[in-house]
C-alpha cells in the first residue's frame, strides 16, 4: 500500500485526505483545538483547559499519523508542532498529576486502620497530609506553566501550518475513483495498525521492563484515539472500551512512576526533613499502587488482543 501511495499524484492524495477528514471527526477536532487554545490564552493556569487541550492534541496527532502517507509537506510541519506542544503540556501535566496523587494518598490515609498499617510498614508514624510536598510541586508547576505561556504567546502557528489547516478545511471535489482509493487505503492502514498492536500486546507482559510497558501505552493510546477521530468507520464499542481500560491502567502506572521521578528530583534539592519524610511515604505508597495495577495487566492484555482480532476479522472499513 505504501508503494502504491507514492505513485499517486498530489491531487489524488489531497482528494483522498479530504474525503477521510470530512467523513470522520477530524475537522471537529481542529475546531475544538482552536477553541481550547483561545481559552488557555485567557486562563493559562486552569488545570482543566490544559488537560483538555493536551488530550485534543493527542487525538489530532494520532489521526494525522494514521493518514500520514497522504500528507503534503505542510502536514509534516503540523505533526511536529503537535508533538512539540503535547510534550510541553505533558511537562506541566506531570505536576498536576503529582498533586492529584498526593491528594489520593491523603484521602486513603484518612482511614485510621490504613494509616496504622502503613505506619507499621514504614516503621514510623506516617504523615497523613502531604502539604509540604504539594506546595513544592505547585510552585514548580506555576513556573513551568508561565514559561510555556510566554513561548506560546509569541506565535504558535506558522504560514505552513495555516496552509495545511486550510487544505483540510476546504472541500475538494472528490472523484469516485479517489473515494474508493481512500476507503481501501484507510482499511489497509488501520488493519495494519491493529495487527502490529496485537504483536506488541503479545510481546509485552507484566514482567517486561517498565520502559516497554510505557511504549505499549503510547501505541494503545494512538490506536484508540485514531478510532475516536474516525468513529464512522467502526462502531465496535467493546473494542473501544477495552482499549480505554488498558490505556487507563497503563496511564495510572506511568503517572505513579513519573510522580516518583519528578518529585524525587525536586525533593533532592531541599534539606527539609518533613519534606523528605512525606516523599518517602508517597514513594512507597506509589510503588505499592504500581504493583497492584500490574497484577491486572496480563488478563486485560489478553482481552484487548481478543477484541482487536475480532474487529479485524469482522470489520470492513471499505464501506
Amino acid at each position: 500500500m505504501t508503494e502504491e501511495i507514492k505513485e499517486l499524484s498530489q491531487e489524488e492524495k489531497e482528494q483522498m485526505l479530504d474525503y477521510l477528514c470530512h467523513r470522520g471527526q477530524f475537522l471537529n477536532q481542529i475546531e475544538v483545538f482552536d477553541n481550547l487554545w483561545d481559552e488557555l490564552m485567557v486562563q493559562p493556569f486552569q488545570v482543566s483547559w490544559l488537560r483538555l487541550l493536551r488530550i485534543n492534541i493527542r487525538r489530532l496527532r494520532s489521526a494525522v499519523m494514521l493518514v500520514e502517507p497522504l500528507l503534503p509537506p505542510q502536514g509534516q510541519e503540523w505533526l511536529q508542532f503537535l508533538k512539540n506542544t503535547a510534550a510541553e503540556l505533558g511537562n506541566i501535566r506531570e505536576y498536576d498529576v503529582a498533586i492529584k496523587g498526593c491528594e489520593k494518598y491523603e484521602a486513603i490515609m484518612e482511614n485510621d486502620d490504613t494509616a496504622e498499617d502503613f505506619s507499621i510498614l514504614m516503621g514510623m508514624n506516617v504523615p497523613r497530609q502531604l502539604n509540604s510536598l504539594k506546595q513544592l510541586v505547585q510552585q514548580r508547576r506555576d513556573v513551568q506553566c508561565q514559561l510555556w505561556l510566554e513561548r506560546a504567546k509569541v506565535g504558535w502557528i506558522s504560514e505552513g501550518l495555516d496552509d495545511f489547516m486550510y487544505l483540510l478545511e476546504r472541500e475538494h471535489h472528490v472523484s469516485e475513483a479517489n473515494v474508493m482509493k481512500a476507503k481501501v487505503f484507510f482499511n489497509a492502514r488501520l488493519k495494519n495498525w491493529g495487527q502490529k498492536m496485537c504483536e506488541k500486546l503479545t510481546a509485552v507482559t507484566s514482567a517486561s521492563p517498565m520502559n516497554d510497558i510505557h511504549k505499549l501505552r503510547i501505541k494503545i493510546k494512538r490506536y484508540r484515539y485514531s478510532y475516536d477521530v474516525f468513529m464512522r468507520y467502526s462502531v465496535d464499542m467493546e473494542l473501544l472500551e477495552s482499549l480505554k481500560a488498558m490505556q487507563d491502567l497503563l496511564g495510572y502506572i506511568r503517572d505513579r512512576e513519573r510522580n516518583i521521578t519528578v518529585m524525587g528530583r525536586l525533593v533532592a534539592t531541599k534539606s527539609d526533613t518533613r519534606l523528605q519524610q512525606e516523599f518517602a511515604c508517597y514513594k512507597v505508597w506509589s510503588e505499592k499502587e504500581i504493583n497492584k495495577k500490574l497484577r491486572g495487566f496480563d488478563a486485560l492484555r489478553l482481552e484487548v488482543i481478543e477484541q482487536i482480532q475480532l474487529n479485524l476479522d469482522k470489520a470492513d472499513f471499505s464501506h
